[in-house]
């Protein structure tokens, strides 16, 4: 497996400022969507879920915990590039964390969308606005910085490259599967 620090600590950034930018789109959705909750319905009779705002409140909570613990962990007076390097790398594995997180936090918000108003976004439009604007923001930086997404095996062969190519969609698929069917028995069981 090829391993560059140069590159870790590149991909290492792309990703910290990815998770940022994911704080930041949930923060502005769970402001926007409990101002029209409050808006439309009355106040102090609103029941509102944790369900309701799950994936908001997860990715913010997953992204908080994740860019303070790299933060505070990794400070270093001293600008030592062994640090840094273990740092990004940090950074670059917190990644499929904060992926899995947003989408069990939008599984669970799947259990509690009949509640939701007529004046509130679609269920999957945070998940739609991750999707464009996360893999906009990754592609676009690291081909800013001339890095290849899967630096680390597209010099295998074909064979050894397509493997783990594969292996990793049904990494995630499992991951999805497990996350929608728990979600799917607990809604089965609720109502």
């Amino acid at each position: 497996m090829f391993n560059d620090e140069r590159i870790i600590i590149e991909s290492g950034k792309i990703f910290r400022k990815t998770n940022i930018v994911a704080l930041i789109i949930s923060v502005v959705f769970l402001i926007v969507r409990l101002f029209l909750y409050f808006l439309e319905s009355d106040f102090p009779n609103t029941n509102l879920g944790f369900g309701l705002f799950s994936t908001e409140i997860v990715t913010i909570i997953m992204s908080l915990v994740i860019i303070l613990y790299g933060e505070l962990k990794y400070k270093d007076e001293v600008n030592d590039e062994r640090i840094e390097t273990v740092k990004y790398n940090y950074y670059n594995k917190s990644i499929k964390i904060l992926l899995i997180s947003i989408i069990a936090g939008y599984a669970v918000s799947m259990i509690d969308s009949f509640n939701r108003i007529s004046y509130d976004f679609d269920a999957n439009y945070i998940i739609w606005i991750f999707q464009v604007l996360g893999v906009a923001l990754v592609y676009f930086n690291f081909k800013k910085k001339q890095i290849s997404i899967n630096y680390s095996f597209i010099n295998n062969d074909n064979k050894t490259y397509y493997k783990h190519v594969f292996k990793l969609i049904i990494y995630l698929g499992i991951a999805c599967g497990i996350i929608y069917v728990s979600c799917g028995i607990v809604a089965a069981l609720i109502y």
